[in-house]
């Protein structure tokens, strides 16, 4: 055991009670770890999932501006349809 001076305040604390009560404090601690690494891991599950998520639609909104996009900015009627170039649309 280690001289009262270089022990943490939490031994000391721990000298001072009994084993019974102890091993009921021990068992409160390891009950609050163990709750907040439940808490901690489902934090982090939620946020993958969720990062998953955002990244999928990412990509669908992604798509989906890529193909309009492309339907509109080549689209003859389009491109024609702008007043500077509407005498090419009307065959002149």
């Amino acid at each position: 055991m280690k001289p009262p001076s270089r022990m943490a305040p939490i031994d000391l604390i721990l000298e001072c009670i009994s084993p019974r009560t102890r091993a009921s404090l021990n068992q409160m601690i390891l009950a609050r770890v163990w709750r907040l690494w439940q808490l901690i891991r489902l934090h982090l599950l939620t946020t993958l999932r969720c990062s998953h998520r955002m990244n999928e639609a990412s990509k669908k909104v992604e798509k989906s501006l890529e193909k309009d996009w492309m339907e509109n900015c080549f689209s003859p009627a389009k491109y024609y349809s702008d007043e500077k170039y509407s005498y090419l649309a009307s065959g002149y």
